[in-house]
């Protein structure tokens, strides 16, 4: 019977090593002193093809010599009964040795690209871009980047443009050249000129080109197997907006659904507030500028389907809430459920009268977190 194939995985030769080198150690561990340790190659072949592992238990033999098997050939599996169990048999006369080596290919294992994820991987893609778009117009091994890059490749490295964040993206820029320099793919990098402000700073990058382009090859192949320019961007506005995927599908249809001649907003004449619906259209009293009506629709309109988190929409109206048969201003004081209670008071109170012409309808995500506003026509 024919043995079933198992699906491996795109390892590379040092990551494959590594697999090889676990599978020994662990087994050495297990076996009794003196003993014989046993590897299934089973296990190693859902990691990589038959062929490779072989090739690995010679070359550590052959070029390490901290491990022998039992019988020679070395590559040929020992017979541990009559079914023919193919196994590696085998005997570590250094365990030091083997925990060095396996530290050693540790790194190389858990550095390699496979291994980098999210903002990490990211930055790593971000500046080895700038340094690719550098080399293209020199034809030295040295360029400089900027620290701080002004136009982002992906936005969800720098999110909100704060000192803060700013900060933490350049951060992560010279982390990812030092991921470069210790993985061998740069030889050296550093900030020659410290003038002027921290974030006008130039990292200057030398390299070898032929070992440069073999790795920018390799990580741009990766990249778009990995990352989705425009996707990138769409999740990064969801995440500024703090709107869950179906409250924006909603809000941006809401947008394209009504006719600039019909799109509603707020006016105010004289202290009083209105609500119009278009440039022309009738203008309907709301109140005063300063009532709570008011001040929730001026909040909920404007811009129009925007979802909008209870605690902005609280703050806009607490000046004017009163709790019942009670007087007194509310602060910010509140639980959410609370403030829950409140917003749909006033929710009531400017619905009273048909205020808002049957158009307009106030529309709660899954988990009452935020609130905006749906024409309904």
């Amino acid at each position: 019977m024919k043995q079933k194939e198992l699906p491996q995985k795109n390892l590379t030769p040092d990551e494959k090593i590594w697999v090889v080198i676990k599978e020994i150690y662990d087994a050495t561990l297990l076996a009794p002193k003196d003993d014989f340790a046993v590897v299934e190659p089973q296990k190693l072949e859902s990691e990589m093809l038959q062929s490779d592992h072989e090739q690995i238990f010679k070359k550590l033999v052959a070029d390490y010599k901290f491990i022998t098997v039992k019988q020679a050939p070395y590559i040929d599996f020992i017979s541990l009964d009559s079914n023919s169990r193919n196994v590696y048999k085998f005997k570590v006369y250094d365990l030091n040795f083997l925990k060095q080596l396996l530290d050693e290919y540790h790194n190389k294992y858990f550095s390699s690209l496979s291994k980098l994820s999210g903002n990490n991987f990211l930055s790593v893609v971000d500046v080895s871009r700038d340094i690719s778009d550098a080399l293209q117009m020199t034809d030295v091994n040295e360029v400089k980047i900027p620290i701080w890059q002004a136009l982002l490749k992906f936005p969800n490295l720098c999110p909100i443009d704060t000192v803060n964040f700013r900060d933490k993206y350049c951060d992560l820029r010279w982390q990812a050249c030092c991921y470069l320099k210790n993985n061998g793919y740069i030889e050296d990098f550093n900030i020659k000129d410290k003038y002027g402000h921290r974030w006008e700073y130039q990292i200057t990058i030398t390299l070898d080109r032929l070992k440069w382009h073999d790795f920018y090859k390799k990580l741009s192949e990766k990249a778009k197997k990995r990352i989705v320019y425009e996707s990138e961007l769409k999740k990064v506005e969801k995440e500024r907006l703090s709107e869950p995927k179906d409250i924006q599908k909603i809000t941006e249809e809401a947008k394209r659904e009504i006719p600039q001649t019909r799109r509603p907003h707020c006016v105010s004449e004289s202290g009083i507030g209105y609500l119009q619906f278009g440039k022309f259209g009738e203008k309907v009293e709301i109140g005063r500028e300063t009532s709570q009506p008011y001040k929730l629709l001026l909040c909920t309109i404007e811009p129009f389907g925007v979802a909008k988190k209870v605690d902005a929409v609280f703050e806009a109206i607490r000046e004017n809430v009163k709790e019942k048969n009670k007087g007194g201003i509310y602060t910010t004081q509140l639980d959410k459920n609370k403030k829950i209670e409140l917003i749909k008071f006033a929710i009531k109170e400017l619905q009273k009268e048909s205020k808002l012409r049957g158009k307009l309808q106030f529309k709660w995500d899954n988990l009452e977190t935020k609130l905006w506003l749906e024409y309904i026509g």
